[in-house]
């Protein structure tokens, strides 16, 4: 007898221990899937909430920055054909986004262009937030922060841009206005946690978008994010929270969803007591257990499926960016041919994606002249890309197939086809597909230069001097079929440095949000313009990184300098 309880208790001692080390490995599985499910959720809310803004705010800066630099924008607080053309194109931009609650301009002269609003006679814009916001930093489009309508009182945002003249000078700001309801309304309508809320400040702390009104413009005590998006855990107010947050890239604000972590633990705890009781039940039938681990293995099995279909998918598709990343390659001019004919040259060219809108592109004449140009077509990525592969065609087909020769000519006659090609058969004012170019044309020691949207830069006693492209794109729907580019000309000489680039190297943000800018750029070649054309790439490329530090490049990038 005494034998026996010697057997006896040790195994009945292990099998509790099993059967308690088993049940607490489940638990502890279910408090680590769950609680990591629960975090997924508050986060995919605040995702969703962060792509539905930005994808919002992203078409409101592309119209900001496409009608800014039109010409009838510019005039229409001083002459009134302008005005009648831009009220024309604000009715129907206004009518095809249910969300825009007004969009106006304002002019230095106090005129008002508005569809909607009979302007009192006292109304002042150049007083008021959205005007002032504007003219702060004409260069950028701006989002601004909550304010009160001036006839209803109601909250708005402005999102807008300076219009600036011929002559660089600040003449008025188009501004477009949305309500702060919409967003109020769906930032707070899908979240299941009753503690939960979600919420928008911008860098500096200051709450632009609350369900409770009260709360806007005032300071949120908590901004220690860390990255572009994420899920922390801390302590406001002495409660501690779950807190999911997004930085937003058309405005660099903050989309935050925050819920207590009490009422998220709640139902866990709840869960790991039951699914203990459970296990341990479950785990005294040999049965139950071996059909549990049966389900285990076909699940594992089933994952592992799914995540081999998934690695298959991914390398199909990266297959075949990685293809059109060779097709766009194929198009580009090859260093043999540059060496040819430039006495010293460099190229940057960096797509902020594996593919992208720049390109630039060579092409000799039976004569042995020739042109050299750097375009920046509309989009990123593979959209970007197909329009680079389209612009090509084009250019190319000019040159092959007309008796066109001036750069002006050529320009013009890029702006008619890439119209009738991409934007003849779409009425729609939200997708407006062009490029801007930079292009020069080199024969008998003249070097002639036309621009639309990009400049040439060139050295001449000691300093780097720039020719601006026209202020005019190519393609566009507002583009006129009959605008003639301005052309350049310049007396080539043996020490003459040539650059022309992309927006994509100036408008590099570093991690504070500030623009590299023109003025960097030119200040930076000339400081180098004396070295070897390799060395000077290294140096741009140098610079670019130690400025972005960290952060993403937001833009295509080209750059290429040459002497003749």
């Amino acid at each position: 007898m005494i034998n026996r309880y010697k057997i006896v208790f040790p195994l009945l001692f292990i099998s509790m221990l099993l059967i308690i080390g088993i049940g607490l490995f489940f638990s502890i599985n279910y408090y680590n899937i769950n609680l990591s499910k629960a975090q997924d959720y508050i986060r995919s809310e605040n995702s969703v909430v962060a792509t539905f803004i930005d994808d919002y705010f992203t078409e409101l800066i592309h119209f900001a920055e496409t009608f800014a630099k039109d010409k009838d924008f510019i005039n229409a607080g001083f002459s009134k054909k302008s005005e009648e053309k831009v009220l024309e194109i604000l009715k129907n931009y206004k009518n095809s986004n249910k969300n825009i609650a007004y969009i106006y301009t304002g002019y230095k002269n106090k005129k008002m262009v508005i569809n909607d609003w009979e302007v009192p006679k006292e109304y002042d814009p150049t007083i008021r937030p959205w005007y002032i916001e504007g003219i702060k930093n004409p260069k950028s489009v701006y989002i601004g922060t909550p304010y009160k309508e001036y006839k209803t009182k109601k909250w708005l945002i402005s999102t807008g841009k300076a219009l600036v003249n011929e002559k660089n000078e600040v003449v008025g700001v188009l501004s477009i206005d949305c309500s702060i309801s919409d967003f109020v309304n769906l930032i707070n309508s899908e979240l299941s946690y009753k503690t939960g809320q979600t919420f928008v400040i911008n860098r500096k702390g200051t709450i632009i978008l609350h369900k409770n009104i009260e709360n806007i413009n005032k300071k949120f005590e908590y901004i220690h994010f860390v990255g572009s998006k994420g899920i922390i855990k801390d302590n406001i107010n002495n409660k501690s929270y779950y807190i999911a947050y997004t930085k937003l890239n058309s405005s660099g604000w903050y989309i935050v969803t925050m819920v207590e972590k009490a009422e998220v633990m709640s139902p866990i705890y709840k869960g790991v007591i039951s699914y203990s009781i459970i296990s341990i039940s479950l785990l005294l039938s040999f049965v139950i257990l071996q059909s549990i681990l049966i389900s285990n293995f076909r699940l594992k099995k089933l994952v592992k499926e799914r995540t081999k279909e998934l690695e298959q998918k991914n390398k199909r598709i990266m297959d075949s960016i990685l293809y059109a990343k060779n097709i766009q390659n194929s198009i580009l001019p090859s260093e043999k041919i540059l060496k040819n004919k430039f006495k010293d040259f460099f190229v940057l060219w960096k797509p902020s994606n594996i593919v992208g809108g720049d390109f630039y592109w060579y092409k000799e004449r039976s004569d042995g002249s020739f042109y050299i140009a750097v375009v920046d077509c509309t989009g990123h990525g593979v959209p970007g890309a197909l329009m680079t592969m389209t612009a090509n065609s084009i250019l190319n087909r000019i040159i092959d197939d007309t008796n066109l020769v001036s750069p002006s000519d050529i320009l013009q006659k890029l702006n008619i086809l890439f119209k009738n090609t991409i934007n003849s058969y779409n009425d729609d004012y939200r997708y407006d597909d062009g490029l801007e170019i930079g292009l020069c044309y080199i024969s008998n020691n003249k070097l002639i230069y036309s621009g639309a949207g990009i400049s040439l830069y060139y050295t001449e006693d000691n300093k780097i001097i720039r020719i601006k492209g026209d202020n005019k794109g190519i393609g566009y729907k507002r583009s006129k079929i009959d605008y003639i580019f301005s052309e350049h000309i310049i007396e080539i000489e043996s020490n003459t440095n040539f650059y022309i680039t992309s927006d994509g190297y100036e408008d590099q943000n570093n991690p504070e949000g500030k623009r590299l800018g023109r003025k960097t750029f030119i200040n930076l070649l000339n400081s180098i313009y004396k070295e070897p054309m390799d060395k000077q790439k290294e140096e741009i490329n140098k610079f670019l990184k130690n400025y972005m530090k960290n952060e993403d490049q937001r833009d295509d990038i080209t750059v290429i300098g040459f002497k003749l």
